[in-house]
């Protein structure tokens, strides 16, 4: 759990960047065209995780770039043959200058880039679950190149060296081209075939483009982007420049004795929570009431909470299992600072997303062209959103090297969101991502060990 906070610096160099492209001639050039569910994320910054692993060997620098980074970019080919739309690029329509298509042509390539950490015994400090300072973080995440300005990447790799502890793999996506579901199937099916020695057949599930699934909702898309013409604010205009402030991210666990005494508490509250809260559920409402108070926000002030449903399932006809795409709907649930409170405030919390999860379940598209403006209108409000799920089961991603020590969502310091994982040391339990303004982060540390020790 979270602690005091650390000072070290992560400074990088470079070693080796490579282009990585399928195999010659193994895909043909081809444009898919954006769903709804895809398009939404067009202007969104991208998504970027961090995997740490602990090497089985004490490598150093030169011993992991020849016997480790080739097997890695070979592997990496073959995954993007399987994965193709990953090395193309965002271009608008050939058809309509306003719609977007995923463009592939033979060739293409992802930058995967090798660097070495300079400070190999902050390792075991990154991979903490104490508040970690961003400017330590960041020097981990790739970048995705400015190329052609017409054809803009979607993926960027970098593999940075601890020398004699591990490696960070850290990714940079763009979301338009997949949701989490897909991102995280294409990171375990490269380490599956990395594992494997380079043998691609060890990918059982080979991903679906086919947009048809979830309907192109041609319509819907042309008023989204008719809307976002209207409300797009004019470049050049004034903002009022922002204070300097470090900012820090931690990890909190809740354990599953925890959720049980959680849900025990819900459960009892008479509240409407449904016959059995899910863990997501006690979760969020949880961090929620936290949030609340380390945010210091008034009794009398709406506080927002903002979260996406996987419609793979709820959606008619359901989509299939191997769709590799966006097919995530958003959920706003509000109440005020006075309700989320104390004990009571988790009770209301978990109802509020109950009741709110429970209108989008009879009607998953019902408000799907607010989705976007809802979230634009709730950004000055602190609205507490939430990016990732225990569901993807990120610490089962296998390389070979024994489950990741650590997986970070650095983005979420992007929109003032939370990150959600399984917890990798229980079955059972979750592990949360929550980063800001240090004084903040402390303040929520306190406030999430006392509500704990108080269950």
């Amino acid at each position: 759990m979270a602690g005091a906070t650390t000072t070290t610096r992560t400074a990088v160099r470079e070693i080796e960047r490579l282009r990585v492209s399928p195999p010659p001639g193994s895909v043909s050039s081809t444009d898919i065209e954006l769903s709804y569910f895809d398009v939404i994320w067009v202007g969104v910054d991208p998504v970027t995780r961090l995997f740490f692993f602990r090497l089985p060997d004490a490598l150093s620098t030169h011993e992991f770039r020849y016997s480790h980074f080739p097997a890695l970019a070979e592997a990496l080919s073959l995954a993007l043959e399987i994965f193709f739309p990953l090395a193309g690029r965002l271009a608008s329509s050939p058809d309509d200058p306003d719609d977007f298509v995923i463009s592939y042509v033979d060739g293409d390539s992802v930058p995967l880039t090798l660097a070495e950490s300079a400070s190999p015994e902050h390792f075991e400090t990154l991979i903490g679950n104490q508040m970690r300072g961003v400017e330590e973080l960041h020097p981990l995440v790739p970048v995705l190149p400015a190329e052609e300005p017409d054809r803009k990447p979607l993926l960027a790799l970098q593999v940075t060296v601890f020398p004699g502890s591990g490696v960070c793999l850290g990714i940079a996506v763009h979301h338009a081209v997949a949701d989490g579901t897909g991102t995280v199937g294409f990171v375990k099916s490269w380490a599956s075939i990395f594992k494997a020695g380079g043998d691609a057949s060890v990918v059982k599930t080979i991903p679906s483009f086919d947009r048809a699934v979830v309907g192109y909702l041609r319509q819907l898309k042309r008023d989204f982007v008719d809307l976002m013409k209207r409300v797009a604010t004019p470049k050049g205009a004034d903002h009022e420049p922002a204070q300097p402030v470090r900012l820090v991210l931690a990890t909190f666990v809740l354990t599953r004795s925890h959720l049980e005494k959680l849900r025990d508490l819900v459960s009892s509250s008479g509240r409407d929570v449904g016959a059995r809260p899910s863990t997501f559920q006690l979760t969020y409402a949880y961090t929620w009431v936290c949030a609340v108070e380390a945010r210091r926000l008034s009794e009398r002030e709406t506080v927002h909470a903002a979260f996406v449903a996987d419609l793979r399932t709820r959606v008619r006809p359901p989509v299939p299992d191997n769709f590799f795409g966006n097919c995530i709907g958003a959920i706003f649930a509000e109440g005020s600072g006075a309700e989320l409170s104390g004990k009571i405030g988790i009770a209301v919390g978990s109802e509020l997303i109950h009741r709110a999860t429970r209108e989008a379940e009879k009607d998953p598209m019902r408000d799907a062209l607010s989705w976007v403006t809802g979230l634009m209108e709730r950004s000055s409000k602190r609205v507490l959103s939430v990016a990732g799920s225990p569901r993807l089961r990120v610490y089962e991603t296998d390389f070979g090297w024994g489950p990741p020590m650590k997986v970070e969502i650095l983005s979420i310091l992007n929109g003032g969101a939370i990150s959600l994982a399984e917890n990798r040391d229980e079955h059972g339990g979750v592990e949360i991502g929550f980063g800001g303004p240090q004084p903040e982060v402390e303040l929520f540390a306190s406030v999430f060990q006392e509500g704990l020790r108080c269950l």
